[in-house]
């Protein structure tokens, strides 16, 4: 068989035991559950990628204006 297809039947396994054991309200909420962890994730991996951008810019910017300064005097 299929190693995809041998994964899919895995999962759909695990869902119908996890509904089994604890009934479909808690199954939901624990796959709500994964999405908002997954999605919590992304979000910190792109504010975390912004802050690496905006530390970039912002010491760039004191750069150039301690240059300005300097250049001044």
């Amino acid at each position: 068989m299929d190693t995809n297809l041998i994964s899919f039947y895995c999962v759909v396994a695990i869902v119908l035991a996890a509904i089994a054991y604890s009934g479909t309200e808690n199954t939901l909420n624990l796959i709500r559950f994964a999405e908002l962890k997954i999605k919590l994730t992304l979000i910190e991996f792109k504010a975390n990628r912004l802050k690496k951008k905006l530390k970039k810019d912002l010491d760039s910017y004191v750069q150039q204006l301690q240059k300005n300064k300097h250049g001044r005097q």
